[in-house]
This record gives C-alpha cells, structure tokens and sequence, in this order.
C-alpha cells in the first residue's frame, strides 16, 4: 500500500521555530514548505495545496490573523486545517481565550514536540481531497483569487476577533 505524503506550510517569522517545525514534521514524514510571514504564505497557497497550515500568530506585513481571515475567505478546505503556534498576544493573555473557536488548534511556545505532532495528526485525519470532495480544489466559477487586495489591508490592523465568533 502507498503511504500518501502530506504537505505542509509552517509560517513564522523567526528561523529557529520555522526550521524547528520543518525538522519534527519531516522526522515524522510530511513534506513541508516554508513562508517568512503571511503574505509569503498567500503566494505559496497560490501556486500549492496543503494539507495544514501552521502559523505564529505575530508576524511583520502580514499576521496570522490576517493569514487565517484570508484562508478563511479563499481556501475554505484549509479553515480547520490550521494550527497557530504562538509565544502570546499581548501580555499575559491566552489565545484561546480571545479566540474559543479555535480552542485545541492553538499550542503556546515552547511546545512539547510529541504534543505538537499529535495535534497536526489530529487536524489532518481527513485527507484534503476527501474533504475539497469530488469535485476537488477546481471547482470555483468564479475568480480564484478576487478578494486577496482585501485581505492585505488586514496587514496589522488589531486583532479581528469578529472574524471568529
């Protein structure tokens, strides 16, 4: 039987934690490609699919706030296929608690190695193309990518808690 390969995208702004991530999921078999902040995650999600985008929530141009909106709004397969990686928000206040929608898809730095990759294990158990269905990524009429001009206006403007009640 072939082992199907997952693809993933980790997006952060420092290189230790992007090489980091990069090493445990290629120790444990995915393929992964690589974004310095968000809006180099867009192009790649232009040109790739992934199985699971893992992102830093503060990032210069870019966040991942911004990054999930865009997701959200663009490549909907992904919007329960992402994984925050953060060392905070602001000051002493948890992730999860501004965003309980997301609660279990958001692990604070320093992350436990083994619990990060049980957590990518969990959030991809359904392969993309079962969950894009038969019809697969192909299947918009309309312009793929419309409203990615919008979505660069996102860059750092405050924390758009709406966008996950």
């Amino acid at each position: 039987m072939t082992r199907i390969i997952r693809k993933m995208l980790v997006v952060d702004d420092d290189d230790f934690v992007r090489g980091f991530c990069t090493e445990m999921l290629v120790s444990a078999g995915f393929e992964t490609e690589t974004a310095i902040d968000g809006l180099d995650a867009i192009d790649k999600l232009k040109t790739s699919v992934y199985d699971l985008v893992i992102s830093d929530i503060v990032m210069p141009r870019l966040d991942g706030i911004g990054l999930y909106a865009c997701i959200k709004k663009e490549y909907a397969y992904l919007e329960d296929r992402f994984l925050f990686i953060t060392g905070g928000i602001r000051g002493d206040i948890e992730p999860a608690e501004i965003f309980p929608s997301l609660t279990g898809r958001i692990i604070k730095k320093p992350f436990n190695p083994l619990d990060f990759l049980k957590i990518v294990e969990s959030l991809i158990s359904v392969p993309v193309a079962e969950h894009l269905g038969k019809e697969g990524i192909n299947r918009r009429k309309e312009p793929r990518y419309p409203s990615i001009v919008d979505c660069s206006l996102l860059i750092n403007n405050g924390y758009m808690l709406e966008l996950f009640a």
